[in-house]
């Protein structure tokens, strides 16, 4: 592309590593364009590293320019300068894999600060800057890479900030706060090339606090892909889209109030404590209670990631007549993707006493 305000969405698109009159061919090459490349799958793995997935360069600044790079599957290198007057060029959301050991994933060869790259996972190699590039870096995972992050020692210090470091190369120190984090992502099943999140991933909730939240109104995720914390991502987790579509099977499989497994627990209790609503598991959702003169002590379980859901604890002297409890609580336990919690009532002066804990849809 040269001059172009190309529109790349959708497509398979590959790089030839092998030599003609011209040289290696990249699978992308911009030139002086602003093109938006977008949920296209990229290949151009080249185990001597001669060509790009994706060259973008704007050898100046050009106030009508905006490059977006969002959503991608690219296997290979992107690499570019970044020069802006005008919008800020984006690379976001993608998952970028090197299967060689040196290149860089994502390399910098010029430009300013009107670059950010953010939210993607970056697996098996770095991030690299040169000369006077200062581009943002945050809410990313960088993840299986000979390096995390390689800067000339007379570069200017870009801007790194909430990303996750996980068996990577020496980082400089400087970058080992703001946010910054050094842990497993827990990937759903990186061997076969699943970089979701697992329900217990440290990197949920663990972006930038001011960067625009998750589709699910949540405090952003690191990584490309966020993990939908809501009942219904949920339940695309636990029942397949056939299940999901079969609407005779809502009240007895998928639905708010079906027990599939039959442990006495209803799928959105089971949502709401973290449990899996296809195991049999009545252990982990059951309240339990321990009561002496002065207080009643019920402990119970509640996943940590909850939207749109509401909960309350009640208490009835007699039944049916169930009023909201008044009581103190703490965690007592920590199970990486829910807590232990437990609940203190004063129950001074009662001879009985019944609880439970009602759980619905938010309106």
């Amino acid at each position: 592309m040269y001059k172009s305000h190309s529109v790349l969405r959708g497509n398979e698109i590959h790089g030839n590593p092998f030599f003609y009159a011209n040289g290696p061919l990249n699978a992308i090459h911009s030139s002086q364009s602003d093109p938006l490349i977008e949920s296209n799958t990229i290949y151009a793995t080249d185990p001597n590293g001669n060509i790009d997935a994706i060259y973008h360069s704007t050898t100046e600044p050009a106030t009508n320019l905006q490059t977006v790079i969002r959503g991608n599957v690219i296997f290979g290198r992107l690499e570019g300068e970044f020069h802006t007057g005008g919008p800020t060029h984006l690379i976001c959301q993608n998952l970028i894999i090197i299967e060689n050991s040196f290149s860089a994933a994502v390399m910098i060869t010029g430009g300013d600060s009107g670059l950010k790259i953010y939210n993607n996972t970056i697996i098996g190699s770095g991030f690299n800057v040169q000369h006077d590039a200062t581009p943002s870096f945050f809410n990313n995972i960088v993840a299986f890479a000979n390096y995390s992050l390689d800067l000339p020692l007379s570069a200017p210090m870009p801007e790194v900030r909430y990303n996750d470091f996980w068996q990577c190369g020496q980082i400089n120190d400087e970058f080992k706060t703001n946010g910054n984090i050094f842990v497993d992502p827990r990937f759903a099943n990186s061997t076969n090339y699943n970089f979701q999140l697992l329900p217990d991933s440290p990197c949920i909730d663990a972006g930038d606090p001011a960067a625009t939240p998750d589709p699910d109104g949540t405090r952003a995720d690191q990584g490309a892909f966020y993990f939908d914390e809501t009942y219904q991502g949920w339940l695309q987790r636990h029942f397949s889209p056939t299940v999901l579509a079969d609407t005779n099977a809502q009240q007895t499989v998928w639905g708010a109030e079906a027990d599939p497994d039959f442990d006495g627990a209803p799928n959105l209790y089971e949502y709401f404590c973290g449990s899996d609503p296809l195991v049999s598991d009545s252990e982990l959702q059951r309240l339990s209670l321990k009561a002496d003169g002065t207080n009643s002590q019920l402990t119970y379980r509640r996943n940590k990631h909850v939207v749109g859901v509401t909960n309350e604890l009640q208490c009835a002297d007699v039944l049916p007549f169930w009023n909201p409890a008044s009581f103190t609580e703490q965690t007592v336990g920590d199970f990486g993707d829910s807590l232990l919690i437990q609940a203190t009532i004063p129950n001074a002066g009662k001879d009985v006493q019944f609880f439970r804990l009602k759980v619905g849809l938010a309106p």
